[in-house]
């Protein structure tokens, strides 16, 4: 319902506004309102927030050219590669996603070449479909180890004492990448020995 409004006294109606004023003879003058109208008012009323001094206009600068000063300059560094390490073929899935985005992302300029270390073979197929994702960059996938037990035994005595004592075991060859291994001292704490070559090849050897 809407509102009639005369200088002495207000009544309401069902559809109209109607105005009377006690210092005038003419007539009544009557307004219809409906609330679609108001309504439609309303939504096609624009807001509009002004830019801030040097604030850059969101389209125009969404529409910058890949050429434009704004882009940092970049400059290919030599004797520069890119290095991960992984484990076996349970992880190439999630190497070869993260390969693509790192070539799509960053190294489409440069393209260093990519080394992927492993502790275990990855089938030359599994290689040749990431080495298409990353072209025209060189994908190099290389063993990081000449397997579990020839590696312990190159260790020294006392390297091989200790390994065989926080994995629990009496000879290397009962050693597997997925023995569970402890810290002495440290109490329920217990690491696959997958994991620690994988920490130590990363802090250590790759460094």
């Amino acid at each position: 319902s809407t509102t009639a409004t005369t200088p002495k006294s207000t009544t309401r109606s069902s559809s109209t506004t109607t105005t009377t004023p006690s210092t005038t003879k003419k007539p009544a003058t009557t307004t219809t309102t409906t609330t679609k109208k108001t309504t439609t008012s309303t939504t096609t009323t624009e807001m509009v927030r002004p830019q801030k001094k040097d604030q850059p206009n969101k389209e125009e600068n969404n529409s910058l050219p890949l050429s434009s000063s704004s882009l940092v300059p970049f400059t290919k560094q030599d004797g520069v590669v890119i290095v991960t390490k992984i484990h076996d073929i349970y992880h190439w899935n999630a190497t070869k996603q993260s390969l693509c985005l790192l070539q799509r992302a960053y190294n489409h300029r440069p393209n260093y070449d990519i080394i992927v270390f492993t502790a275990e073979p990855i089938p030359q197929k599994d290689i040749d479909e990431a080495q298409e994702l990353v072209k025209p960059a060189r994908l190099i996938v290389t063993m990081d180890n000449p397997g579990l037990q020839n590696l312990v035994k190159s260790f020294t005595p006392i390297e091989q004492e200790h390994l065989l004592e926080r994995c629990n075991v009496s000879s290397v060859d009962e050693l597997h990448w997925d023995i569970q291994c402890h810290e002495p001292g440290k109490v329920g704490k217990v690491e696959k020995l997958a994991y620690n070559w994988q920490a130590e090849f990363r802090s250590l050897h790759i460094w």
